[in-house]
């Protein structure tokens, strides 16, 4: 069946229109998910004065600040949240706060110990290695949920709000802290 002219078509030769597009538009509808869960990327920075290396669970959002998980040396898995350039800082001892989906918000790391920071980075320690195995309700909920925020005031005074996706980060965050660990709920 031949078409009629873009600007002539009828109702009934529309989808002669759609006829050619339809392969690309089966393709991006497919391949939305995929970007959706792309957020979250596994990479491995080495530190030369301790001789080692970390690998990292980490996103950037659109205000261009940072979200990284890992486990450290120590096998004390990490949260860092880092602003996005140095003209922004924290204001002093202060920690910022963060909140997944509608969980508690939070400003500290496990057993309410105080939040490591610096004018450009908040650590948090969201649970320990034992027996191969992570009691974490915290990296859990990093794991499982949709979004988290961070709230913050800077040195300046004023207050700002960031959230980044967490789509994708739980099997990102299983290939940086190690497939061999097991991520459950404290008791």
């Amino acid at each position: 069946m031949r078409c009629a002219p873009l600007c002539r078509m009828s109702p009934q030769r529309r989808h002669c229109f759609l006829q050619p597009w339809r392969p690309l538009l089966a393709l991006t509808v497919m391949l939305l998910p995929v970007t959706a869960f792309a957020d979250w990327q596994v990479r491995t920075q080495a530190d030369p004065d301790k001789k080692q290396s970390f690998t990292f669970a980490g996103t950037a959002n659109p205000d261009g600040h940072h979200l990284e998980i890992y486990r450290d040396q120590g096998n004390a898995i990490r949260a860092r949240f880092t602003l996005a350039d140095s003209l922004l800082q924290f204001a002093p001892k202060s920690c910022p706060t963060y909140q997944i989906d509608a969980r508690e918000p939070v400003n500290l790391s496990i057993h309410d110990a105080p939040c490591i920071a610096t004018p450009v980075r908040a650590e948090y320690i969201l649970g320990y290695v034992e027996d191969k195995q992570i009691e974490s309700a915290s990296l859990l909920a990093f794991m499982n949920g949709v979004k988290v925020s961070f709230r913050f005031r800077l040195d300046s005074g004023a207050y700002r709000e960031t959230m980044f996706s967490l789509g994708g980060s739980s099997s990102a965050i299983i290939r940086a802290i190690g497939r061999q660990y097991q991520v459950r709920a404290p008791r």
